[in-house]
């Protein structure tokens, strides 16, 4: 039997766990691009690069990395941000990216601010190869 680390700062008004996580994997909710103080860009990339911040930060907290994702799901307000959010995920994931859930584009996200959020799975030890 394993023991699951659920982490839920105070002050989240929904009530979920923004990670979960036990010693080989980790599971981490929605993230938006949202700074520390709840300011948040009007562009989709710096969205993108500070959810990726705050996702790496999360990751570590716990002893896993960006390179230990295997599964990633990218949410967009409006599909025209894709390209946009793409620059952010090949500066983050580069030639080895882990595998993605369907991109789910034109949903409503809970801060009418964002327009992306994501969401990962990280298994301890994990190494993305490319193969052809």
């Amino acid at each position: 039997m394993s023991t699951w680390k659920a982490f839920r700062p105070d002050g989240i008004p929904h009530p979920f766990a923004l990670t979960l996580s036990n010693e080989e994997t980790m599971f981490v909710s929605g993230l938006g691009g949202h700074d520390d103080e709840g300011n948040i860009s009007e562009s989709p990339l710096e969205q993108a690069r500070q959810a990726l911040r705050k996702m790496q930060a999360h990751l570590e907290r716990e002893g896993f990395s960006l390179d230990e994702i295997v599964w990633f799901h990218p949410y967009t307000t409006d599909i025209s941000y894709a390209f946009e959010m793409d620059e952010a995920l090949r500066e983050a994931f580069g030639d080895n990216p882990p595998a993605c859930g369907s991109m789910l584009a034109g949903v409503q996200l809970a801060d009418p601010r964002m327009k992306i959020e994501f969401e990962a799975v990280a298994v301890k030890g994990a190494t993305r190869v490319r193969v052809k």
